[in-house]
C-alpha cells in the first residue's frame, strides 16, 4: 500500500510538471530531453530513500544506474549510503555477502562513471574493503593509496593514519612499505606533531635514529637551498632523538629564511621552551600568533611558557586567549587553575613556610579548584584535574574559617592580600 501511495503521488506530480522540480531539487538539474520514465524512476529512488526504504529504492536506484550511471551525481553515493546502512544495522544477517559485493559494484562504477571524482570514491572503496570485509586489508590499502595518490601533506590524516597502520601490518610484504610507511607517517606528524599512533608506528620503521637524521642531513646538504628538506632535518631531531639543541638551531634558521610560516616559528618556540629559553620562546610563539591569531594552540603554548617560567598573570592571559577560540577548553583552564595554585604556594613560601597560611591563601586556593573543576568537564584532561583537586582540597577554607569572618558557604570574597593582586577576582566560598 505504502508503494501504490507513493507511485500515484509522483504520476500525479508528474502530469502536474512536479517530476522535474524533484530532480531539480536534489541537486540534480533536469536537462532538455531526458526521459519522463528516468526521471519517474529517479524519483522513486528518492522517495523510498526518504522513507527508508532502502529494498524498494535499490530496485530503481539499479535500474537508473545500468541505463544512466552518469545522469544523476548524487545516485551512486545514496546508494552506497543504503548498502552501508544495511551492513551496519545487521551484523549477522545472511545477506551480508550480496549487500557487501553490490556496494563494491557501485563504487567501481563511481570510479568508472565520473573521473574528477574518483580518488575520492577510492578513498571509500577502502573505507569499506576495511569495515565490511575479512582478508581484504591489502587490497583496502591498495584504494587508499589510488584515492590520496603521492600529495599527503593534501591528504585527510584519517586516511593516512589508515594507510600507516596497513603498511606497518603488511611491510614484511613487500619491501617498498617500509620506506612509505615512513613517509606517511610523517606527513601525519606534520599535521599533527603530537599523534601518538603515527609517532609509534614511525619509530617501529626506523630501528636506527641516527641513521635516519644522518640521511636526512645528507639529503639537506646536497640541496642546500630546499626549505623542505631543512624543516624535515629539524623535525627529525625532534620526533627521532628529542634532540632540542640540534633542532633549535635549524628552526631559528627556517625563521630567518620564511619569516611568514606559522609552523616555522611555533616549533621554534616549543624547542625554546625544551631548552627553557622562555624569553626567546615567548618571541616565537608571540611571532606565530601574529601570523595565525586564530591558532588554539599557539596560545596554549604561550600559557605552558609562561606557568613553566613562573609568570603567572600571562598564564591566565594566555590560556584566556585560547578559551575565547575554544570555550571550555579543558587544557587551558588547567593551566588558569595551576597558576592560582602555585601563585598560593609562592605567597606562602614567601611569608615563611606552610605554617603561614592565610585565609586569602585558602580563598584563592578554592578559586584554583573552582578553575580546576571546569578543567574536569573535558575528558581529555579530567583525570589530571581530579589529581589536582584532591591535592590541593586539604588547604580550602574550613567552616570554622568562614564563621570567624561572619561569612556563609556560597558567599562572596576578594583576596586583599597585595600577594594576590594581578588575581583581581571574586571568589564563591
Amino acid at each position: 500500500m505504502k508503494r501504490l501511495v507513493i507511485i500515484i503521488v509522483l504520476l500525479c506530480g508528474f502530469v502536474g510538471g512536479a517530476g522535474s522540480g524533484l530532480a531539480q531539487g536534489n541537486g540534480n538539474p533536469t536537462a532538455k530531453g531526458d526521459d519522463p520514465q528516468l526521471l519517474q524512476k529517479w524519483s522513486l529512488f528518492l522517495e523510498y530513500a526518504k522513507i527508508n526504504d532502502g529494498v524498494e529504492a535499490l530496485k530503481y536506484g539499479w535500474q537508473i544506474l545500468e541505463s544512466h550511471p552518469a545522469r544523476f551525481k548524487t545516485l551512486h553515493r545514496r546508494m552506497m549510503k543504503i548498502y552501508s546502512g544495511f551492513l551496519d544495522a545487521n551484523p549477522e544477517s545472511p545477506l551480508r555477502d550480496g549487500w557487501r559485493d553490490s556496494l563494491l559494484i557501485v563504487v567501481d562504477n563511481a570510479i568508472k562513471t565520473f573521473p574528477d571524482r574518483a580518488p575520492q570514491y577510492w578513498l571509500r572503496k577502502g573505507y569499506y574493503l576495511e569495515a565490511y570485509f575479512d582478508g581484504k586489508e591489502e587490497e583496502a590499502l591498495k584504494a587508499y593509496e589510488n584515492g590520496v595518490g603521492e600529495n599527503y601533506e593534501a591528504a585527510d590524516p584519517y586516511y593516512l593514519l589508515r594507510m600507516a597502520i596497513l603498511y606497518a601490518k603488511f611491510k614484511d610484504n613487500n619491501p617498498e612499505y617500509e620506506s612509505r610507511l615512513i613517509s606517511v607517517s610523517r606527513a601525519i606528524l606534520k599535521k599533527d606533531p603530537n599523534n601518538e599512533t603515527a609517532q609509534s608506528l614511525l619509530k617501529s620503521a626506523i630501528t636506527d635514529p641516527d641513521q635516519y637524521i644522518a640521511v636526512l642531513r645528507d639529503a639537506y646538504q646536497a640541496d642546500p637551498d630546499n626549505v623542505q628538506k631543512l624543516y624535515d632535518l629539524a623535525v627529525s631531531f625532534v620526533e627521532m632523538a628529542k634532540d632540542h639543541d640540534s633542532a633549535y638551531v635549524y628552526f631559528k634558521k627556517l625563521t630567518e629564511l620564511k619569516p611568514d610560516v606559522f609552523n616555522y616559528w611555533n616549533r621554534l618556540g616549543i624547542s625554546a621552551a625544551y631548552l627553557e629559553k622562555y624569553s626567546e620562546a615567548e618571541r616565537a610563539f608571540l611571532q606565530a600568533a601574529k601570523l595565525d591569531p586564530s591558532s588554539r594552540d599557539v596560545w596554549i603554548n604561550l600559557a605552558k611558557n609562561a606557568f613553566s617560567s613562573s609568570k603567572y598573570p600571562k598564564t591566565r592571559t594566555y590560556a584566556e586567549k585560547a578559551l575565547k577560540i575554544k570555550p571550555n577548553d579543558g587544557e587551558a583552564y588547567l593551566l588558569i587553575g595551576q597558576a592560582y595554585a602555585e601563585q598560593v604556594r609562592s605567597c606562602v613560601m614567601k611569608r615563611g613556610g606552610w605554617d603561614k597560611v592565610t585565609f586569602d591563601d585558602r580563598v584563592v586556593t578554592r578559586l584554583a579548584i573552582n578553575t580546576f573543576k571546569l578543567a574536569a568537564r573535558d575528558e581529555t584532561v579530567r583525570s589530571r584535574a581530579k589529581e589536582l583537586i584532591a591535592s590541593w582540597k586539604t588547604l580550602l577554607p574550613s567552616r570554622e574559617d568562614l564563621f570567624v569572618r561572619h561569612l556563609n558557604p556560597g558567599d562572596t570574597y576578594k583576596p586583599k592580600d597585595a600577594c594576590y593582586s594581578w588575581i583581581n577576582r571574586v571568589v564563591k566560598l
